[in-house]
């Protein structure tokens, strides 16, 4: 594992994750990028507890994916075979008891640390729940050299489209109205229908069709 995580995570952190990975067997994999998902976790019949990271991740956001990971290999040991809830409080509790020792400035850049230590306190299902987070991370660069930030070709995020630009969420279009907090009320010309939209939403703009 030492092999796989050295470069992935930031070196202040690798022996504690050595650590960490000692605790309940499991195997890693460095997956390719994934526009759906940064990591996952799933326990096989045959070949045990498995936890995938995307390998292009910058050090900083690998680490809280692979430790977001483990937590739900831990959770799952415990339970045996039994369900459990995926991101119950036992894996919240879980997560935050594994971040606790990296939450230092020799592991995490400022900028990344102060919204993760409130993360931390109560973690959701995904860091795109945590909006300065979110943030944070996509200003973080992938591995390996590639441009700043995290964002797909043609898609920008949601808050920095001006007030009644139309957009576009999969084959589905938007007009962007008032802001209300962390998301946006957003027309759907088609339907005549208002949905509340995150701030933080990757969308393609486009033009109506007249």
């Amino acid at each position: 594992m030492k092999t796989l995580l050295a470069g992935h995570v930031p070196q202040a952190a690798l022996a504690y994750c050595l650590v960490v990975g000692s605790l309940v067997p499991f195997t890693l994999r460095l997956a390719p990028a994934r526009r759906s998902r940064l990591g996952d976790y799933r326990l096989d019949d045959r070949r045990g507890h498995l936890i995938s990271v995307n390998a292009d991740l910058h050090p900083e956001a690998f680490l809280i994916t692979f430790l977001h990971e483990v937590a739900h290999c831990h959770v799952q040991a415990r339970a045996g075979r039994s369900r459990v809830a995926v991101h119950g409080p036992d894996w919240q509790h879980t997560f935050s008891g594994l971040l606790q020792p990296v939450l230092t400035n020799a592991v995490f850049s400022p900028e990344v640390l102060t919204p993760l230590l409130d993360y931390a306190r109560r973690p959701r299902a995904t860091t795109a729940a945590h909006l300065p987070l979110l943030r944070a991370l996509r200003g973080l660069p992938l591995l390996p050299d590639l441009p700043q930030g995290r964002l797909p070709q043609g898609r920008l995020p949601l808050e920095t489209l001006p007030d009644a630009a139309t957009f576009r969420i999969g084959k589905r279009i938007f007009i962007r109205q008032q802001r209300r907090r962390s998301r946006f009320l957003c027309l759907e010309p088609g339907t005549g229908r208002f949905y509340t939209v995150s701030a933080l939403a990757l969308v393609e703009t486009c033009m109506m069709d007249n």
